[in-house]
């Protein structure tokens, strides 16, 4: 029986592989319009029969990727890279220590005046021919071959408008698809390279053991060292194969902190044993297999390396950068900080002073410097005053040069526009988005006699307005839509960030005459508004039939006293919204395995033996075939 259902699906995905190649020339031209709320390119017959046939979603990580392939990594030239070294004056090689932003208006003379070494590209709404026409520019005008970065965290899309959104990391971890993760690692590295990126600022190694952390949450794949390792390892393989180089951020970890480093310096107090265990985990696991092509320092002050009463980010600690990662983990490739506009880094020293003492902890690369003249001065000075020794510097470049071999330079420094084109928001990438969303959707304290949904009950579904986004924030309608085609008797209501005490009244008062209430938040931080809080505990209190879905943080089920019906998605990526709408309706099954464990002890025993722990499950391959089996 099993048989004749493998070789029905195998049937329809090959149906469904020609009719995805037939719209492939209307997709990959789709773009996404850019503001708070995004919508989604056209969607393939594949990925929506792909909701409905578990049977064939098992087939997709055979499914071929028919958008152009790149070269993977090569070994670097080591004969290019000294002789290269030798030709730099010292202001040469500083300027290669640097990496600016990408700004229009300034990066010609960035490359002509302070000669840089590369640039990353920032914003949510660029467009994927603008990028690609920059990095062919600049490298025309530059006598180094220059590298260029990006923030693809969640796919080239989290960045670029046109190209593949993939869900945020931790709705990877909940699918627990290593194989998937390796495909999102190659449609990422594809994607970049297409357009002249070398690096991608991912995977995020963070491991998130702090439920309220307002800056990494659903950016971690999970709380648990191990499942980080196992999910950061297959992305990296991939991406890898496919020629981007990866960074592992944000070391020694960003998981335990309670503020944003963006904003201020986080500190941390858990004791150097516990930092050790849980956050360096997964950098001694990768690294230790020779995955590391670039490391990310945090602006995070963890006391027990360096205490006492001056607050001292870890981008600037010897005791972070050369004690643990060099030397007693080992790594000897590029150290690069985060950007130095944080205030997270500014709060413990200026520009020129950070630069010099970042090198000497261990920074190869100083990313985005407020200043370029006063980073490059600050270095020029140490350098010239004895306080870094030049052959420091030239141990910095030297990695830097290596890097740049190592994706083919300088034989190969820009890409043909038709591979772009060919490339960017290909269908098969769209579908491997597709796959991991409707693949990690978790659920908890479930009533069976409430959900899922039945086709005689009269629903009310409520969309909460998000206060905060990250990287992509799809509208709620993308659930609205796919609920109501699915489902007759639905009414919809938008509620805002700031309801009143009497539109909550209003609302619960008319939520008597339903049968069933949904609530959806696409807010990826751990809190919602407190309004929103008070009208989702007045439904509960009333004694409503509630099923609320966070396209966000599972942590949201923290701020609600004996909510039941939970669902979590971790992302607002319109697949997995669509997958939602067949979940509560009981057309699909939730393939997702919680990888976050709730605090408080607020869920049900048995809803926290689901959970894997780094304590419970240790073999993480024979976890996931146990369960693959059930």
């Amino acid at each position: 029986m099993r048989t004749t259902i493998l070789i029905a699906a195998l049937i329809v995905a090959l149906k469904l592989a020609v009719a995805a190649s037939a719209q492939s020339e209307v997709l990959c031209s789709t773009l996404l319009p850019t503001g708070e709320e995004t919508t989604a390119p056209a969607l393939s017959e594949f990925s929506v029969q792909q909701a409905a046939s578990s049977e064939a979603r098992m087939l997709l990580p055979a499914y071929p990727l028919r958008s152009p392939g790149g070269r993977p990594l090569r070994e670097p030239d080591d004969n290019w890279v000294e002789a290269t070294l030798a030709r730099m004056t010292l202001d040469d090689k500083l300027g290669q220590m640097i990496m600016p932003s990408y700004s229009a208006s300034t990066a010609d003379s960035m490359v002509t005046t302070y000669r840089v070494g590369g640039f990353i590209f920032l914003g949510n709404s660029n467009i994927a021919s603008d990028l690609h026409a920059a990095t062919t520019h600049l490298q025309g005008i530059t006598s180094v071959p220059l590298i260029f970065a990006i923030d693809c965290e969640a796919g080239l899309g989290a960045r670029v408008t046109n190209a593949t959104r993939m869900p945020l990391n931790m709705a990877v971890g909940a699918s627990q698809r290593k194989d998937l993760a390796g495909l999102a690692g190659r449609v990422t590295a594809r994607e970049c390279r297409s357009v002249g990126i070398h690096i991608g600022f991912g995977p995020v190694l963070d491991v998130n053991t702090e439920p309220i952390n307002p800056i990494i949450g659903v950016r971690s794949y999970s709380d648990s060292p191990q499942l980080v390792a196992k999910m950061a390892e297959a992305y990296v393989e991939g991406a890898r194969s496919e020629g981007l180089l990866c960074t592992f951020k944000h070391f020694p970890g960003h998981g335990a902190t309670t503020g944003d480093s963006h904003n201020s310096l986080p500190v941390v107090s858990i004791p150097c044993d516990e930092l050790e265990a849980n956050h360096v985990f997964p950098y001694r696991e990768l690294l230790g297999r020779g995955l590391g092509d670039l490391v990310m320092s945090a602006h995070v002050w963890y006391e027990c390396l360096d205490p006492g009463s001056t607050a001292w980010p870890a981008t600037l600690s010897t005791n972070a950068l050369t004690g643990i990662l060099r030397t007693e983990l080992g790594y000897q490739g590029a150290v690069i900080s985060d950007s130095f506009g944080m205030a997270g880094l500014l709060q413990a020293a200026n520009t020129y002073d950070a630069a010099r003492i970042g090198v000497q902890a261990g920074l190869d690369i100083i990313l985005m410097p407020t200043n370029v003249s006063d980073a490059i001065a600050g270095l020029r000075d140490a350098v010239q005053g004895g306080q870094i020794p030049q052959a420091r510097i030239d141990q910095a470049v030297r990695r830097i040069l290596r890097l740049k071999s190592r994706v083919g330079m300088p034989e190969e420094t820009t890409v043909p526009a038709s591979r772009m084109t060919a490339t960017i928001g290909h269908p098969d990438h769209l579908a491997i988005a597709a796959a991991l969303a409707q693949s990690a959707i978790c659920t908890a304290r479930v009533q069976p006699g409430e959900f899922p949904i039945q086709p005689q009950h009269k629903v009310l579904c409520l969309s909460l307005d998000a206060s905060s986004s990250i990287f992509y924030l799809y509208s709620g309608s993308f659930f609205m839509n796919a609920f109501a085609e699915l489902h007759a008797n639905v009414t919809t209501q938008t509620v805002s960030t700031s309801i009143s005490a009497s539109q909550r009244a209003a609302i619960v008062s008319n939520s008597a005459n339903f049968d069933r209430v949904v609530v959806i938040s696409r807010d990826w931080k751990p809190t919602i508004a407190s309004a929103q809080v008070a009208l989702v505990q007045a439904l509960i209190d009333a004694g409503r039939s509630v099923a609320y879905c966070s396209f966000g943080s599972p942590y949201h089920i923290n701020q609600f006293a004996n909510l039941r019906n939970f669902y979590c998605g971790f992302s607002s990526h319109y697949e997995t919204q669509r997958e939602m709408a067949r979940v509560l309706l009981g057309l699909s099954q939730p393939q997702g395995t919680w990888p976050v464990v709730q605090p408080d002890g607020s869920p049900p025993a048995p809803w926290r033996e689901q959970i894997p722990t780094a304590s419970s499950v240790t073999d993480w391959d024979a976890y996931v075939e146990k369960a693959a089996e059930r």
